[in-house]
């Protein structure tokens, strides 16, 4: 789910052969970091010193799963591999907790993608729609000099998406840093001043 989000694969060093995964989080979801090194921990993840920045040994393994996700040397943007393919409900959730929040009044589930062929994109929300019994669906928006892909979970299927969340987090001991991008409860609303 990270790969899709803010994780990325980068060699530590120009004389590295293998790639290692690393990701980075502001020091608000600094839990959340630490969550994902004890997920990772059979990797033997490191967390840097003096930032919120999570990475682990080079790897052939990861070496193989760049080559599946970057078309180009320098950014992630192949989704048309094996590895998506495999993306379940713990999966989807990272991917939401690093790149979706709630969006305006009504709290619509949202991801926000630059990365990726919005083709590509289009086809991974379809499998997903298909293994999960959703209707995600995605928006295209005009963003600087190209397009900005947003994938949204539709109303009717919020609070379903949403109890799945929750039993993810339950299950897996996610920290509660991130809880307040699937809690649903209304925006408070502000009454505006009246001008005197």
């Amino acid at each position: 789910g990270s790969l899709l989000g803010d994780g990325f694969l980068t060699k530590n060093s120009n004389r590295s052969k293998e790639y290692c995964f690393r990701v980075f989080h502001t020091e608000k979801q600094r839990n959340y970091l630490l969550w994902k090194s004890k997920m990772l921990k059979e990797l033997h993840p490191r967390i840097g010193s003096r930032s919120s920045e999570l990475f682990t040994p080079t790897h052939k393994m990861f070496t193989d799963m760049r080559v599946a996700f970057y078309k180009t040397r320098t950014r992630k943007n192949c989704l048309a591999n094996s590895y998506v393919g495999i993306l379940d409900w713990l999966g989807f959730l990272i991917w939401y907790l690093d790149d979706g929040g709630l969006q305006s009044r009504r709290r619509d589930m949202t991801i926000t993608s630059k990365l990726f062929d919005s083709n590509e994109l289009r086809d991974v929300i379809s499998r997903l729609n298909m293994r999960f019994g959703i209707h995600m669906s995605l928006r295209l928006y005009k963003h600087r000099n190209g397009v900005m892909c947003r994938v949204r979970v539709p109303y009717t299927d919020r609070l379903f998406v949403s109890k799945k969340f929750n039993e993810l987090f339950i299950e897996y001991s996610i920290p509660q840093d991130v809880r307040y991008k699937i809690d649903l409860s209304p925006l408070k609303q502000v009454k505006k001043l009246e001008k005197i």
